[in-house]
């Protein structure tokens, strides 16, 4: 009994040990986010002049550190701080890294994007599983309010739906103020067309995402140029209320996929239900996924949006005898969250 209560005692001793070691990875991305930092006051002129996204940055590596210390993901938040300070390293060095070379995932910049000429940031994910061509599907993804690009790229979850479907998801910057901008939709197209590029990609395999105000986006998006896009998936977004003209007009014929929380207190079920309804009216091919006890997060909806996202890439789209019946009439106003 003596030895087992020293053994005991030897198995606390060597776990409160543990429990005092930094965690190698929170360090690592503290090292990163910190040598990120210098690097961009060292060359923040340049960098502006470049992309103007020095202000970004600077507010981005700060909130970033923040959360090193009550991160519950190290692997999420090293990533998140690679991804970081590969974006910042590039813009200081001009070394752009070639899209079509990325495995697994990486920060990019698209030069002179926009009437201004600037490097654009995205973040970019290929599955190491994945030999990229022409059929290999193509996701841009527009991220939510308060998101950044490299969040998306960073989520296991979004990654994790990537390599089941064998699929690149690209995931663009984007300002929350101007995100459903006439100039930003027009930087995005333009974006979109020097991916496309990069990658090789055919547009019958291109496919638009968006989450939170990226679905707002989305739905904009779409409509200035449906002919570019295979489909579209919308997880608690809405129409935007001064754009329901211009997205009831092109959207026929377009299979869209609408992913709902039932107790979403920022995008209603009701509401997408609705919407989903006055989306066929106007002639999309909607498949409505709506989450029980979903809310607005996106780990809250993730079975039904995993499903949503597999049966876009499967090319699964509603017949008028099998799809759901839900309420009929014009969509409701809509806020941004």
């Amino acid at each position: 009994m003596r030895v087992l209560g020293l053994l005991a005692l030897l198995v606390l001793t060597l776990s409160a040990a543990r429990a005092d070691v930094p965690d190698t990875r929170t360090e690592q991305a503290r090292s990163l986010l910190e040598n990120a930092q210098r690097e961009l006051s060292a060359n923040a002129a340049e960098i502006d002049q470049r992309s103007g996204l020095t202000q970004v940055l600077t507010a981005r590596l700060r909130a970033h550190l923040s959360q090193v210390a009550t991160t519950a993901s190290p692997d999420e938040m090293l990533l998140l701080a690679q991804l970081d300070a590969g974006l910042v390293d590039q813009l200081a060095t001009q070394t752009y890294v070639s899209l079509s070379a990325v495995r697994g995932a990486s920060a990019g910049l698209l030069p002179a994007i926009g009437p201004k000429k600037l490097a654009h940031a995205l973040a970019i994910y290929v599955p190491t599983s994945v030999i990229v061509h022409g059929m290999t599907p193509l996701i841009i993804y527009l991220h939510g309010k308060g998101q950044s690009e490299a969040d998306v790229i960073a989520s296991p979850l979004v990654r994790s739906w990537a390599d089941a479907g064998g699929a690149v998801v690209v995931a663009p910057y984007s300002s929350d103020e101007d995100m459903l901008s006439d100039a930003s939709i027009g930087e995005l197209y333009q974006a979109l067309g020097a991916i496309e590029d990069a990658m090789h990609a055919d547009r019958r395999h291109t496919f638009l995402a968006g989450n939170s105000l990226g679905g707002f986006a989305a739905f904009r998006t779409l409509a200035e140029g449906p002919e570019r896009w295979r489909a579209g998936l919308v997880i608690e977004g809405a129409v935007a209320q001064g754009d329901s003209d211009f997205v009831a007009a092109h959207v026929h014929g377009k299979a869209l996929y609408l992913v709902a929380g039932s107790n979403d207190a920022s995008v209603s079920a009701a509401y997408m239900r609705q919407l989903a309804s006055w989306l066929r009216s106007n002639g999309a091919l909607v498949t409505y996924y709506e989450q029980p006890d979903g809310t607005h997060s996106l780990q809250s909806v993730a079975p039904m949006a995993s499903k949503a996202w597999h049966d876009m890439l499967a090319g699964v789209v509603p017949t008028g005898t099998t799809n759901e019946v839900l309420p009929q009439g014009p969509t409701p106003p809509a806020t941004r969250p």
